[in-house]
């Protein structure tokens, strides 16, 4: 994430949080349209439930709710610190031209 720009890690991040969003709009009409089936398999959907959005198998419902959860607070983290880096810079950028501006604006005068 460190080589995109601010507008492509939000574009990113957006594209993920739809994809969840999707993800889990997607289970809970199954949920709900096997909650209401007398023919249903509950144990088939909690084992469903255990493979998250990448396909990847958890011991549990609960370990892959949390393993969720951790992905999406360590990409926000990433975004944040990324973003709040690149604040910095363009902050130490702005007042290192403001300074120059000033310098040269001082030079000028003396002429």
């Amino acid at each position: 994430m460190a080589n995109l720009t601010t507008v492509e890690q939000l574009k990113l991040l957006a594209n993920i949080v739809k994809r969840l969003d999707s993800v889990f709009a997607e289970r809970i009409n199954t949920q709900i349209t096997t909650s209401t089936d007398s023919n249903a398999d509950y144990a088939a959907e909690v084992t469903d439930a255990r493979v998250d959005a990448w396909a990847n198998s958890h011991e549990s419902l609960g370990d892959n709710v949390r393993s969720g959860q951790f992905r999406l607070e360590n990409l926000y983290l990433d975004i944040y610190f990324s973003l709040q880096s690149q604040i910095q810079s363009l902050t130490e950028a702005s007042l290192k031209n403001s300074i120059i501006y000033s310098e040269l604006k001082e030079e000028l005068r003396k002429e």
